[in-house]
């Protein structure tokens, strides 16, 4: 299926090995998901069960989460779940990957601040994942994008071909855009 939904550009600047693109953002449907699952047996350290990709064959699930376009070729997705942590309502990350070919040129970002955006469609206050703790190059890109690591968790990972098994938990506040009043003046809170 053709990508739909969003259009954004990824212009980061040359000089950063960025690329210019517009990347695109189209839903999960029956006839992509397995791309999507190809895509995180090939992207992601972990490996997830069948139970876990057969929730995305419910419509009600889809709709968290969207594969990535660059030129109608899929290169990456992200998929979500809406929580409720510390009495607030929050994103929770399930995956996001981006096809090694296309990897090192700020398409990821481009997924991540699509989920952003997402998260503040949804009113959630924070972000959350999870990242092994030996994936040095995920947890360089979370920093990057303004997450913290908050909490280390040992035995995380209960998958026997998982080593290390013990994870770090990271959050990202969402900003907020609040208007104030009819001239459209508006602030940011975190």
């Amino acid at each position: 299926e053709n990508p739909s939904q969003t259009s954004t550009s990824a212009n980061e600047g040359d000089s950063k090995g960025k690329i210019k693109a517009n990347i695109q953002f189209g839903s999960i449907t029956k006839h992509n998901f397995n791309q999507m699952k190809k895509m995180n047996l090939e992207t992601l350290p972990v490996r997830y069960s069948d139970d876990f990709y057969q929730m995305f064959n419910f419509p009600k699930y889809r709709r968290y989460c969207f594969m990535g376009y660059l030129k109608d070729i899929p290169i990456g997705n992200f998929s979500y779940k809406l929580e409720e942590r510390e009495g607030e309502e929050t994103l929770y990350i399930m995956t996001i990957g981006v096809l090694p070919t296309y990897q090192r040129l700020g398409l990821g970002s481009k997924l991540l601040k699509e989920g952003e955006k997402r998260a503040k469609e949804h009113n959630c206050k924070s972000i959350y994942l999870h990242v092994q703790i030996s994936n040095e190059v995920a947890l360089k890109f979370y920093e990057k994008n303004g997450f913290s690591n908050i909490e280390r968790i040992d035995n995380y990972y209960q998958q026997k071909d998982v080593v290390p098994p013990h994870c770090y938990l990271l959050k990202k506040k969402v900003e907020q855009v609040v208007y104030q009043n009819s001239f459209n003046f508006f602030e940011k809170k975190k």
